[in-house]
């Protein structure tokens, strides 16, 4: 059913498809980016929590792309959870025809069902990530609620600078609207699926919110993620090549 407090834009419309009793639900959010930190994560989250899909979004404008797995057809963008958890994942890497109307019907929606937090995943790239010893998680709260948990895990403030991409119109609307977010950004290599690094995404996760999700199988199936995921990675590298050349005028001076 398409929900009945949320009016479709011209791009997407968000369509549950299993009605649950939510209380105050911890949210992920994890699409296709650097690394595929946010997809890995949420996937991960997913199958470790056995989270069944309760929704999903269409659009007309989707590439005519369609993914298989286990037989089933699946929908390109999901929504999975119960009453405590809710993961939005991507099966393709996010159209710039539908990302600012995805944002806005996403926060919408989140905002809605009364979320408790709202964490927004991702990688940061990192030219020296081969050699490093230690991966950090660098946290952007959107409000100071959201600041008061950063303590329980191991994460670095992002202080200084500027970030790209649809998780920045994430952090910004949730900033704009004053709820409670966080985004996660973790060391990553740029164009290579890195299950390392979600791994770390996922102890800070289990620390701040007292999971407690065991990341052994991710780190040893680290190749077999990275051979899967390298058809998906080749579609979002060329999606984000799209998002990575502002022009001059879009960059404040002091960042130039």
């Amino acid at each position: 059913m398409e929900t009945d407090n949320l009016k479709p834009t011209h791009a997407v419309k968000l369509v549950e498809t299993k009605s649950l009793n939510f209380k105050n639900p911890v949210v992920i959010i994890g699409f296709p980016d650097v690394g595929l930190v946010g997809t890995i994560v949420a996937h991960y989250i997913i199958d470790e929590l056995k989270l069944d899909e309760i929704g999903h979004i269409e659009s007309q404008l989707f590439p005519p792309i369609l993914v298989i797995h286990n037989e089933k057809i699946q929908n390109l963008i999901q929504i999975n959870g119960n009453e405590h958890v809710i993961v939005f994942t991507s099966e393709i890497p996010i159209s710039l025809k539908i990302l600012n109307d995805l944002v806005n019907t996403i926060t919408t929606w989140i905002t809605a069902k009364k979320a408790e937090m709202t964490f927004i995943i991702g990688g940061i790239p990192n030219q020296n990530r081969l050699e490093m010893k230690t991966i950090n998680t660098y946290a952007i709260p959107t409000t100071s609620r959201a600041s008061e948990i950063l303590n329980k895990g191991n994460l670095q403030l992002f202080d200084e600078g500027v970030i790209m991409g649809m998780n920045t119109l994430f952090l910004r609307k949730f900033f704009e609207e004053k709820s409670d977010s966080i985004g996660l950004l973790a060391d990553s290599f740029l164009a290579f699926p890195d299950p390392e690094s979600s791994a770390v995404v996922i102890e800070n996760l289990n620390k701040m919110l007292g999971w407690n999700i065991d990341i052994k199988k991710l780190l040893e199936k680290g190749e077999e993620i990275r051979l899967n995921a390298r058809d998906l990675m080749k579609r979002t590298e060329e999606n984000l090549s799209k998002m990575r050349e502002p022009k001059e005028e879009d960059i404040p001076m002091m960042y130039r």
